[in-house]
């Protein structure tokens, strides 16, 4: 169980067996003063959330963490994280699943198994002027289960056929990579990180539609059109 499991430095785990929000519990202890490499992790979350408001369901039997960092950035920079974050999990997944099953990212910040999505990131920062007090990465999993009748379709690992990879195992193997990504992504900067991720980039090269659930109704976060299309380069800057 995570709850007794043991991580070497410098992660330091805190787990609780049902919260409102991870991401809201890190921000709390990070405000407070914790120190980075901090994870909270729980069983359940009472209010998960995602993107835009958007409500998160929190099962138990699936996985829900946060991770504490401070990073030394600018806040236009704070989105490359969901990419060295989804790298990291690619990695860690991609052996345990079958051959046949389609492994691709989302942007901004789904994964997707056969264009599905299983796994959301939500990265939330406090800045003081312009300088990054603390970033909270907060990532949730469907293992086991995942909601029905969902705008975009949902699946769980459980579903895709991963096998013979526990919990604890997943969350060691997560932040080993993670952490390797991160050091390469402060010392090398973010282009190595995008052109990995641009690989198993969904629907790369082709139009596509951001639809923001807001009132049962597409609108964009600034503007009343019902649909912004555009088109996602592989050069372009992300």
């Amino acid at each position: 169980m995570l709850k007794f499991l043991r991580l070497k430095k410098p992660f330091n785990l805190k787990y609780f067996d049902s919260v409102e929000s991870t991401n809201d519990v890190a921000a709390s202890f990070a405000s407070q003063g914790c120190k980075p490499w901090t994870i909270v992790c729980a069983n359940e979350q009472k209010k998960g959330k995602g993107r835009l408001g958007r409500k998160w369901i929190s099962k138990k039997g699936n996985i829900f963490f946060s991770i504490i960092l401070k990073p030394d950035l600018k806040v236009n920079y704070t989105p490359q994280l969901n990419f060295v974050a989804s790298l990291a999990i690619y990695d860690t997944l991609q052996p345990f699943l079958p051959r046949e099953v389609a492994f691709n990212f989302k942007w901004p910040n789904d994964l997707l198994l056969n264009e599905k999505k299983f796994c959301g990131i939500l990265i939330e920062t406090s800045f003081i002027g312009d300088t990054l007090d603390w970033l909270v990465l907060g990532i949730g999993i469907n293992v086991l289960s995942f909601p029905k009748g969902t705008i975009f379709p949902a699946t769980s690992l459980k579903e895709m056929g991963c096998k013979d990879l526990s919990d604890e195992s997943f969350l060691q193997r997560f932040l080993e990579n993670f952490k390797k990504y991160f050091v390469s992504w402060e010392v090398e900067g973010f282009n190595r990180v995008k052109r990995a991720w641009l690989k198993k980039a969904y629907r790369l090269n082709e139009n596509i539609s951001l639809n923001n659930e807001v009132r049962e109704r597409t609108e964009t976060s600034e503007e009343n059109h019902d649909v912004l299309e555009f088109t996602l380069e592989p050069d372009e800057a992300i």
